[in-house]
């Protein structure tokens, strides 16, 4: 199985930062301004998997992913 492609949450706030000074009218896309945000979801296992907490934000749409590699 492929690995999961993940960042920390400081990794993202870092990414994010850009936002903390803007207006909240400001409009944001996702992807090519073809993705919208179905949900969040925060993951927990029991601390005997010792698999750190996680969250999962899910789109409404499908993409086909083509390697760049």
């Amino acid at each position: 199985m492929k690995e999961l492609v993940t960042m920390t949450l400081w990794e993202l706030r870092l990414k994010l930062k850009i936002l903390d000074d803007l207006p909240d009218d400001t409009l944001v896309t996702f992807g090519s301004g073809d993705l919208s945000i179905h949900r969040a979801r925060e993951l927990r296992y029991p601390p005997e998997k010792n698999i750190p907490p996680m969250v999962n934000i899910e789109f409404n749409e499908i993409y086909k992913l083509i390697p760049t590699e």
